[in-house]
């Protein structure tokens, strides 16, 4: 949604535009960006050529894509449920019939679909919201069903109290320059929202002519555990010890053992004021060449190619963190950033492939983990009464926060979650940061969605809550037992357990994997 505003501000659309996109959005997707399966539950006959199939098939491949949920209404994808076949992603000189799973990126693109539905100059065929006339005039909902040209006219209409408030909430999003979005075939899929980077950022990690690329950045089946979720970085199968090299200058951010001994060095780099990180792992320990602190140049050997932790052989798993990877960062493609040629080294056989680069949780059962789970409540009973501090908590415990949490020792409500998982798994288990992230990471196994009761839900299972969409989610509890959660709330309270609510704003449950972890 901070992307969508932020376009807005870009094309100098005020608070009127940006309410209207949200209550689209709200109505459309419930702020989710969509993937679509194909299905088709409703029959829709897609009249235009090459016929229904080609474009149900061309809609698919969006699952292969990063996504919020997957949905089935014809070939609509995206925030805004936008539609090949419409010619959503048709600009001058790129149709969706000549470059199909490419128009499929661009809808997925938040960035590509704010612009194509605000009408940016030079943009899609298809009329946006400043190609309205007079639509400063028009009620909301009347300028988003002009935009839309829903079946459902009025059904845009109830959202607007809620879309003002969120927009409101959210009016500090960054401007995003109408030259940032991706109208070109080189810059699809990247997401240029919260930084504005554009390709060949990043030099490549090995060296030329010594790697294999095997899994990219996608939503896949993890070769290892089993689990379908998204392949956060490109993996380059490399014999053992082949040098890995710093793609860009930085500093050594981390070092040494992540999840489930996976072994990694992450570097922070700061382009233009904004932070991104580069992650190297799957690397043995006594290969990294790099401490944290150090900083480093463009080029530099910082480790060699190993097979450590979850990998089927040895290569490098790379990812790049828009935002920084320790501070609340997503990943981007690194495809998509890297200034290189990818090459094949002679007789070397490609194929090793990574498990998930530091995940943990993702679909499964918790299975026979209740000692786990038992131990991970103890260690949050033991934080009760600790201040709640916006920003504060590690995984070693308390801390200062920053921001409205600044000078206060505690934990706001994703770190404390973050911490006693940790802990409670002896160092097994570690979630992301911030609550919209233990979301992702863990939406594979949802126990209960609005509507459902407590009998769904088991001790450790987290709850979350939003005020629209997985993009609004701003708050994470976990379940204790008899009708209880531990939670650190809001600021001017301690951790706490409280009664479990699962009415106002509640958006889902979700149950942790436990099954690796050692008893």
């Amino acid at each position: 949604m901070r992307t969508v505003i932020g376009v807005a501000k870009g094309l100098d659309i005020g608070t009127r535009g940006q309410v209207v996109a949200v209550m689209v959005m709200l109505q459309e997707s419930g702020i989710q960006n969509y993937a679509n399966n194909g299905e088709n539950v409703n029959g829709y006959d897609i009249s235009a050529e090459p016929g229904t199939q080609f474009w149900l098939d061309t809609a698919q491949t969006s699952m292969e894509l990063p996504h919020d949920a997957v949905g089935n209404d014809a070939d609509s994808v995206g925030l805004f449920q936008q539609r090949a076949s419409a010619g959503w992603a048709d600009t001058p000189g790129f149709t969706a019939v000549e470059h199909p799973k490419e128009a499929i990126k661009r809808l997925m693109n938040p960035v590509f679909a704010a612009n194509a539905f605000f009408g940016a100059p030079g943009g899609v065929a298809n009329q946006g919201l400043l190609d309205v006339p007079n639509w400063e005039n028009k009620g909301l909902a009347e300028a988003a069903q002009a935009v839309q040209g829903s079946a459902y006219p009025s059904a845009y209409r109830k959202w607007e109290d809620k879309a003002r408030n969120l927009v409101s909430a959210n009016s500090d999003a960054e401007e995003i320059a109408p030259d940032k979005s991706p109208t070109d075939n080189d810059n699809i899929g990247v997401d240029v929202g919260s930084g504005g980077f554009l390709s060949d950022t990043f030099s490549m990690p090995l060296p030329e002519g010594s790697f294999t690329p095997t899994s990219p950045f996608k939503m896949r089946t993890n070769p290892v555990t089993g689990t379908y979720e998204l392949h956060n970085g490109q993996d380059l199968g490399a014999p053992l010890g082949t040098p890995i090299l710093a793609a860009a200058d930085g500093t050594v951010v981390a070092t040494g053992p992540s999840l489930r001994g996976n072994n990694w060095v992450v570097i922070d780099h700061d382009l233009n004021g904004h932070v991104y990180s580069t992650v190297y792992s799957h690397m043995f320990v006594d290969d990294i060449d790099v401490s944290v602190g150090d900083d480093v140049e463009a080029g530099q050997q910082v480790a060699s190619v190993g097979m450590a932790g979850q990998t089927t052989g040895p290569h490098l798993h790379f990812g790049v963190w828009d935002g920084g990877r320790l501070s609340g960062g997503s990943p981007v493609d690194p495809m998509s950033v890297l200034d290189g040629t990818y090459s094949s080294p002679g007789g070397m056989s490609g194929g090793a492939t990574c498990g998930s680069e530091d995940t943990s949780g993702g679909s499964g059962d918790s299975g026979d983990a209740g000692d786990t789970v038992s131990s991970i409540i103890a260690v949050g009973r033991e934080q009760l009464g600790v201040s709640y501090s916006w920003g504060g908590g590690t995984l070693e415990g308390p801390s200062e926060g920053s921001g409205s949490g600044s000078g206060v020792v505690g934990y706001d409500c994703s770190s404390l979650m973050r911490y006693m998982i940790y802990q409670g798994t002896d160092h097994e288990v570690e979630l992301p940061r911030t609550s919209r992230q233990q979301y992702q990471e863990t939406k594979g196994h949802t126990v209960a969605t609005p509507g459902d009761g407590q009998d769904n839900l088991r001790e450790g299972d987290l709850l979350f809550y939003s005020n629209g969409g997985a993009g609004g989610i701003y708050h994470v509890a976990m379940y204790i037992g008899d009708g209880q959660v531990i939670q650190a709330p809001y600021s001017g309270l301690d951790v706490q357990v409280a009664d479990v609510n699962l009415g106002d704003n509640f958006y889902a449950a979700t149950r942790v994997d436990y099954s690796e972890v050692s008893q």
